[in-house]
């Protein structure tokens, strides 16, 4: 129980029965795990050479939460709608892992979707993340991996009520099935941003 002493004196409770204790700690599990929750947020910023807008839906976590809790691999799905001057528009998915080894995302169809209430898979292609390998510190490295995506494969997986995404390295994958909150994100991107 000393685990939760610390908690309680941490948030300045008083010292209390072993079932008191024992709420506490579920009480303060639960919360920071529902203060990490995913929500919406959405960026754009414009290129001034260009003049290219880029809306950005981001940090849709996907995987456990708090990051870094676990050994688990954290891995975030975002979606971009890219607009040029000319009107030109484009949307990408945006595969973002973050782990304690490389993941090594090599060009390829190498972001693989399964929605199950329809039986229907596909996957996308992108150009891999060798250009987007950073260390964050001792044993978090993170790999970002971009991959165009039609806005009707973008609403199709906005409207899934169950998808799971695998995301294929050089050795190994990582596999999440997205939460209710990922697809309302994506619902929200879809609504706001396809068909304008």
């Amino acid at each position: 129980m000393e685990n939760i002493d610390v908690f309680e004196s941490a948030f300045g409770l008083a010292p209390s029965s072993a079932g008191t204790k024992r709420r506490t700690a579920i009480f303060l599990l639960l919360a920071a795990f529902a203060g990490c929750a995913s929500g919406l947020k959405i960026k754009t910023r414009v290129d001034p050479v260009t003049g290219r807008s880029v809306d950005r839906l981001e940090g849709n976590k996907i995987g456990p939460i708090p990051c870094g809790l676990t050994r688990d691999p954290c891995v975030f799905l975002d979606a971009e709608r890219i607009s040029a001057r000319q009107g030109a528009t484009h949307f990408r998915l945006v595969a973002v892992y973050e782990g304690e080894e490389w993941l090594f995302v090599q060009p390829g169809k190498t972001l693989e979707f399964e929605l199950s209430e329809s039986g229907q898979n596909f996957a996308l292609f992108g150009e891999g993340s060798k250009e987007n390998r950073k260390i964050l510190a001792e044993k978090k490295l993170r790999e970002t991996a971009f991959y165009e995506i039609s806005p009707n494969n973008l609403q199709r997986l906005a409207d899934a009520k169950k998808v799971t995404m695998k995301l294929r390295g050089d050795g190994f994958y990582v596999e999440r099935t997205l939460t209710a909150g990922n697809l309302r994100n994506l619902q929200s991107f879809a609504q706001k941003f396809i068909g304008k």
